[in-house]
């Protein structure tokens, strides 16, 4: 299997079947340095984040738009979407409840490959975007 291969599989089995199933695919050593710039070192901890990420939207998908690769690197852009329906653990130990509210925010990863398994991945998403879908942040007008 080629980068391109495991980083997308990794993505459409993480919107079908949600964290636990990808496990095989993340390196034993991975690093995820997530939105908020969290370094989170080892697969049980990616894992365990994952987990709670997605424990607050339900019916989370991402769609893949976009997809670059050179070599091991893939770059991958996509939108997540998801109705924030249960309670969100926050990078500062905070939480907010459940919202109700629909999200639809574009996301860009850059994920390294070796040995059919993810060694490292980088999230770009726009965290005031995502407030302000959750209804945290007022929306700015003409904004999408």
């Amino acid at each position: 299997m080629n980068a391109r291969d495991v980083v997308e599989l990794v993505y459409r089995t993480l919107s079908d079947r949600g964290p636990d199933a990808v496990a095989e695919f993340i390196d034993p050593e991975a690093t995820l340095v997530a939105a908020d710039g969290a370094r989170i070192e080892g697969r049980e901890k990616v894992l365990d984040h994952l987990r709670r990420e997605r424990a607050a939207f339900s019916n989370l998908v991402t769609e893949v738009r976009v997809v670059a690769v050179d070599g091991p690197v893939v770059v991958l852009e996509g939108v997540m979407r998801g109705r924030h329906d249960r309670e969100l653990s926050l990078p500062s130990g905070h939480t907010l409840p459940a919202t109700g509210r629909e999200i639809n925010l574009e996301m860009m990863v850059v994920a390294q490959v070796a040995n059919d398994r993810v060694t490292q991945v980088r999230r770009y998403l726009d965290r005031l975007a995502l407030m302000a879908q959750l209804g945290v942040l007022p929306s700015v007008p003409g904004a999408p």
